[in-house]
This record gives C-alpha cells, structure tokens and sequence, in this order.
C-alpha cells in the first residue's frame, strides 16, 4: 500500500492544496441579507437567464426578484411560508423568531413604499410586508392576498409580488377588498 501522499502526487496534487478546496467547499456562503419577501438571499437562485426562483428549505417561494430589505445577525431562521400581509407574512414571522435568538437586524438602507406614485412620506414611516397579486385585465395597482396557498411554481396563474407599503396604501387595499 501506498501513502495517501504519494498518490496524490501521481493525481498532481498536494494535500494543502487538497485541504484548502475541501474547505472551501464546504463553506457556505454567508451572505446577512434577507429578501423582502422574508427568505434569505442565498436561497435565491439566478438562472443564466436571468430568472430567479426562491427555494427555503423544502419549499417553493413565488420570489422572481430578489429585494435586499434587511441584514440580519442569522439569516437562518428566515424559513417561515407567508400566509397573509403583516403579521402572517414570512418577514415578520422571521424577524420575530430572530428576536427569540436575541440576535438583532436592520434595515438595508432608507426605504419608502414600493408602490409607484407613492406621495406619503412622514418621519418614521411604518412599513407593512405585503403580498400582492397581478393578472391580465385585473386592477393596475393588484390586489392584496389574503390567506395565501402555496403552490409551485408551474401553477402560479398570476403575478404575484412581495413589497413594503406604507400605511397608507395598506388601508387602500384593506377597503378595496
């Protein structure tokens, strides 16, 4: 029997060289952002094509754009499902489990609502996460989705997307339901 040495010479390598690409290897990325639509950037996935697909844990997001709105201490307890705007949303569910560490989050920088034309600016302006739906014909400014099922992503119908808004669009979309 051969030392492992000598056959990684014959392999043309040496074990440092060997040692260092396993660790790299096995290193997980540690990227502290968070998407807002409450999973962690790392579990978005950018095709060559450009098309994103969001997959925590084992399962699905509608996520097709990745929006940095946090950066957290531990993004690893971002994995909740949303389920309706607020408190129900994976965002907020994520940010609550993040407190129970006792670990802490920001914000990513100064946001202001999502939605266009959005005049309503106040100091200390309180965001809500919502999920919004968009399909042909329907209303320019979606709908607000209450109760969310989730499903794959072959059999999404409509468009739907995560954003921060304001107080005031929150209520718009509580009185056009």
């Amino acid at each position: 029997m051969k030392d492992v040495r000598e056959l990684l010479d014959v392999l043309g390598y040496d074990c440092e060289s060997v040692t260092l690409e396993k660790e790299r290897l096995q290193h997980t990325p540690n990227d502290p952002h968070v998407c807002v639509c409450g999973h962690p950037s790392i579990s978005h996935t950018i095709t060559p094509e450009g098309l994103t697909f969001c997959k925590p844990s084992r399962m699905w997001c509608h996520c097709e754009n990745l929006v940095k709105v946090l950066e957290a201490e531990d993004v690893r307890v971002f994995k909740f499902k949303t389920h309706n705007f607020g408190i129900s949303h994976a965002l907020t569910m994520g940010l609550l489990a993040l407190g129970k560490l006792e670990k802490k989050a920001e914000l990513t920088a100064n946001y202001f609502c999502f939605l266009k034309d959005c005049t309503f600016r106040e100091p200390n302006q309180v965001f809500t996460p919502v999920l919004l739906e968009f399909w042909p014909g329907g209303p320019p400014e979606g709908k607000l989705v209450r109760n969310y099922k989730w499903q794959r992503p072959s059999e999404y119908q409509r468009d739907l997307r995560d954003i921060l808004a304001c107080r005031e669009h929150l209520d718009f979309y509580r009185l056009a339901m």
